[in-house]
């Protein structure tokens, strides 16, 4: 009898970015020993765990900014703001909508939305 405890199976969809690079890592074991059996669930494990016990910790900041959810933090920002910074919003989006240059108008950021004038 097998005591493993079976792992539930996790599908992975990777960027191109992401699968292009990992082609290329398997291309690069398989240049150096030319007998290597390469095993990609094993090999992204390995990839995920020395990048958690090298670089995580150092990364938690960035990736937590990566992964925010910014169209909610707009409507929560959008929630706060007064009926003349709400005008005012109004107004470059006219412009904006009636140009067809992108580059035209001042460039807006939401987190200024919430500050008062």
């Amino acid at each position: 009898m097998n005591n493993e405890v079976k792992q539930p199976v996790l599908a992975v969809r990777l960027s191109p970015l992401a699968h292009e690079q990992l082609n290329f890592m398997c291309q690069q074991i398989l240049l150096k020993d030319k007998d290597a059996k390469i095993n990609l669930s094993k090999m992204v494990s390995y990839i995920i765990s020395q990048y958690h016990d090298r670089f995580f910790e150092k990364e938690l900041k960035n990736i937590i900014s990566v992964h925010r959810d910014k169209r909610k933090e707009a409507k929560e920002v959008l929630g706060q703001i007064t009926e003349e910074q709400l005008e005012s919003v109004m107004k470059v989006f006219e412009k904006f909508k009636n140009t067809t240059a992108p580059s035209a108008g001042p460039i807006i950021n939401p987190k200024d939305l919430g500050r008062a004038s």
